[in-house]
C-alpha cells in the first residue's frame, strides 16, 4: 500500500510538477548551505514529525559523519560528559551533530549548551590558526573544523530561548503529506 502510494506522487509530481502537489519538499540543502561551523541549524515541528531521518539521509549523501544525541532533561556539557565528548570529536573531525528534543530543556539549560558548544568551536578555531616556527608556518589539527555542523530537533516550543533563535539558521520541518 505505502509503495503504491510513493508511485502515485512520484507520477503525480512527473506529470504535474511539483508546485501542482500543494506542498513543496523540505529543502534540506538550501537550509544547510545558510549554516556553518558557528551557526548552528534548528529545525522546529508543530507536530510531533522527527528531521532526523532527513538530517542522516543527507549526511551520508555528503558523505559525512553524523551523531544523534537526544538532550532530553539531564543532558550536560559538563567537561568529561559523553556529549562534550562526542561534541569535541565531531569538531576535531568535521562531523555533523544532531541534538535531539531540546524543547524538554528548560530554555537555560539550552542557552548553556549554545555557550558551551561555542566555546568549544572557538577553541577549535584557534588551535586551526598557522603556528609559526622559524621560518614556517603550520596549521594545528582541527582542519575540519569549517564542516561541523549543530543540527537541532525541536518541536515548537514557547520557552524556545530568542538566543538560539537568534544565532542559528531557523527552519520549519513538516514531513511529506502524502497523496
Amino acid at each position: 500500500e505505502d509503495r503504491i502510494i510513493a508511485a502515485a506522487r512520484d507520477f503525480f509530481i512527473q506529470v504535474l510538477d511539483e508546485s501542482s502537489s500543494g506542498q513543496s519538499p523540505f529543502d534540506i540543502y538550501g537550509v544547510w548551505k545558510w549554516s556553518n561551523v558557528s551557526r548552528p541549524i534548528i529545525l522546529l515541528s508543530a507536530s510531533n514529525a522527527d528531521p532526523s531521518h532527513e538530517i542522516l539521509a543527507f549526511a551520508r549523501k555528503k558523505t559525512v559523519q553524523c551523531k544523534l544525541i537526544s538532550i532530553g532533561e539531564g543532558t550536560s556539557m559538563e567537561e568529561g560528559s559523553s556529549t562534550r565528548n562526542v561534541v569535541q570529536s565531531a569538531i576535531a573531525t568535521g562531523s555533523w551533530v544532531v541534538l535531539q528534543n531540546a524543547n524538554l530543556n528548560p530554555a537555560e539549560i539550552v542557552e548553556k549548551q549554545l555557550a558551551a558548544f561555542n566555546d568549544l568551536v572557538i577553541q577549535a578555531n584557534q588551535e586551526k590558526q598557522p603556528v609559526t616556527t622559524g621560518r614556517h608556518a603550520h596549521h594545528n589539527q582541527s582542519k575540519n573544523v569549517d564542516s561541523f555542523r549543530i543540527w537541532i530537533t525541536a518541536q515548537a516550543w514557547e520557552d524556545c530561548p530568542t538566543t538560539l533563535i537568534l544565532r542559528s539558521v531557523c527552519a520549519t520541518y513538516e514531513p511529506p503529506v502524502s497523496v
